[in-house]
Parts: structure tokens; C-alpha cells; sequence
């Protein structure tokens, strides 16, 4: 019997790559998983896995090296570093061998070592095929843990000795680093970094034609509003959003207003559309009439390369944002990226 019971191990990576059983559809995550492909109404796609061999990699009780509390006086609790020790890996065909502690293609059984990775070192695996593997570690106290929640991974039609998987590209959202009213019809917007994005606005107004015009960019002004001239290889655009009565999203189509033949925009599948590596907004109302307030407050959303999703909604009021705006409009900025 173990010394005492561990975690079981987190973040589970197979070739260091995250989400390896999950499904994407058109930059949304879908709610089947990989071993469900075959069920797909529409044309999914996946983390694929291309090596013979790949490295399986996972982190013990949230992190290599935790601190653990230990027993000392009253007035204090000591802490130490706590190690792997030592890992076990199943790796199967089904997730039921796992379930009885058991791998059919391959357990590698206890391995001593601190190094949360391990090769793959079973039966040969098979082309455009779903494994499932899973592992458990001890520490340096001879603690044990249960094995993680079993993951699954999709094998490449052709396996090579070395390739990186490739992400599909996924819509991500995080807040805006700031906002703010900086003149009668203009809302200036700040995400803190650029990042690969397209513009779409759900906007309500009460009647057809009134305008925005969305600008978009990468550099500022003495003044600390977007720069709409930034020349040299800086990245500056506009569109103009004719609105409907009522409330509607609107896609922003990326505009060119210059003559030269430089890519603005990043090359993406279709499904995601066009985007634009910008750092900065600013919505200004062209009328002919302010848009009516509504219940609704200011929301703004958008996604970084890498880091988790957040939604930010701002409790703006009428008097800060103007009269045009008010809180009857948000603007969601989804990012085409990979995770």
C-alpha cells in the first residue's frame, strides 16, 4: 500500500500538444470527441498526431516541484517541495484496459525518474487511428497517485519519424485592456497586444441608415488615439457598417484603401475568414441619426493566442459613452487563432 494518496496527474499533453481529444468545427469547439468523428454531421477537425512515436508529457499535482504543507506547531505550517518520483504508462486501443489498470499496446510499468515525459515504446501504432493513454506517479515520499482522466489522440493517415501536430484554428475571446469615449461620436479601444482578429458588432438601433465606421490598426498618434496614418509597413484599415433597424451582429469586412499590394491580411481557411494582426479600435458614429439606447450593456470581446477565454462587460452609463452609443451596442472581436 502507498505512504498516502496523490492527485492524479494534470495537463496531459501527447507531442506537447493540448485538446488532442476534442473536435473542431468551423473555429468552434464541438461537443463530440475525437473517437466520435464518425458521427460528425459536418466536416470536423482535429489535433493530428504524425509521429510513430510520440512523446507523452504531463505535470504531477498541477505543477513539477509543488509545495506541500507539513505538519508543525500550532503557530505554523512548514512547506517542502514535492517530486515525482516515478511514473507508470498505459496506452491502449480502448479506454476500457485503462479502466482495469492496464495498457494493450503498451505499459511501460514503473519508470524511477523525475522527467514528467516518456517515448512511446509499445506496439506499433496504426495510421488514421484513436489511442487512449493515461498515467499515474509517486513522489519522493513514495506517495501514489491514481491514474489521470484517460485522453485519446488521432493518429495522421501517415506516420513519420518527427512532425509537429498542427492546432485547427479556434475562435478565442478575452476583454479589452481599456476603452474609452474620445470625442462626441468616436469609442477608442486598447487590447493590450495585437492579435490576429476580425471585427463583428451586434448592434442595435431603431432605425435603417445610420452608419459606423470601424477602424482598426496597430500604432498611435501623439494624441494616444489610433493612428490613421502610420505609414511604412504599419497596419492601418477601415470599413464602414451600414445598420438595420433593429439589432443585428455584423460581420466587419476588412477594407483596403490604399494602392499597394502589401498582405493586410493573414491567410486563413475559409471557414474562419479573413484576419488582421491589429492592436487598436475606434467605432465612430457617421449617423445620420444616434443609435437608441437600449438595456444592454458594453461588451467587448476578444482572444489572445494562447492564454484562456474571458468575457469582460463593461457598466458603462449614457453620459460616459455619449448619446450615440449609450449601452445599446457591443462589440464582440473574435480572434481566428490557433489554441
Amino acid at each position: 500500500m502507498p505512504s498516502r494518496s496523490l492527485p492524479p496527474p494534470s495537463q496531459l499533453l501527447c507531442d506537447f500538444a493540448e485538446h488532442t481529444d476534442r473536435l473542431f468545427v468551423a473555429g468552434e469547439v464541438s461537443a463530440l470527441s475525437v473517437d466520435r468523428r464518425s458521427q460528425m454531421v459536418e466536416q470536423g477537425e482535429a489535433v493530428i498526431i504524425h509521429n510513430r512515436r510520440p512523446v507523452f508529457a504531463w505535470a504531477m499535482a498541477g505543477a513539477a516541484g509543488a509545495t506541500e504543507a507539513v505538519a508543525g506547531t500550532t503557530a505554523h505550517r512548514e512547506q517542502r517541495q514535492v517530486y515525482q518520483s516515478a511514473f507508470r504508462l498505459l496506452l491502449s486501443t480502448s479506454a476500457e484496459p485503462i479502466a482495469r489498470e492496464g495498457g494493450d499496446l503498451w505499459d511501460s510499468g514503473r519508470v524511477d525518474g523525475r522527467v514528467s515525459l516518456a517515448r512511446y515504446d509499445g506496439t506499433p501504432l496504426q495510421p488514421d487511428t484513436v489511442y487512449y493513454w493515461s498515467v499515474r506517479v509517486w513522489d519522493d515520499a513514495d506517495g501514489e497517485s491514481a491514474f489521470a482522466p484517460v485522453r485519446a489522440f488521432l493518429t495522421a493517415g501517415e506516420l513519420q519519424e518527427y512532425r509537429s501536430p498542427r492546432y485547427p484554428l479556434v475562435h478565442r475571446r478575452e476583454r479589452p485592456a481599456l476603452s474609452r469615449r474620445v470625442d462626441g461620436t468616436t469609442t477608442f479601444f486598447d487590447f493590450g497586444r495585437a492579435a490576429a482578429a476580425r471585427p463583428q458588432l451586434t448592434v442595435r438601433t431603431g432605425a435603417t441608415g445610420a452608419r459606423l465606421r470601424v477602424h482598426i490598426g496597430e500604432a498611435l498618434d501623439r494624441a494616444g488615439r489610433l493612428d490613421r496614418d502610420p505609414g511604412a509597413n504599419i497596419r492601418y484599415l477601415w470599413s464602414d457598417v451600414s445598420l438595420l433597424a433593429g439589432e443585428y451582429d455584423y460581420s466587419v469586412t476588412l477594407e483596403r484603401h490604399d494602392r499597394s499590394d502589401r498582405p493586410w491580411t493573414s491567410a486563413v481557411p475559409p471557414e474562419i475568414g479573413e484576419v488582421l494582426p491589429f492592436r487598436y479600435c475606434e467605432v465612430e458614429e457617421l449617423g445620420p441619426e444616434p443609435l437608441a439606447p437600449g438595456p444592454e450593456p458594453v461588451e467587448l470581446v476578444d482572444a489572445p493566442l494562447s492564454d484562456s477565454s474571458s468575457t469582460w462587460t463593461a457598466t458603462h452609463s449614457q453620459e460616459s459613452l455619449g448619446p450615440g452609443l449609450s449601452s445599446s451596442w457591443r462589440v464582440p472581436f473574435h480572434l481566428r487563432s490557433a489554441t
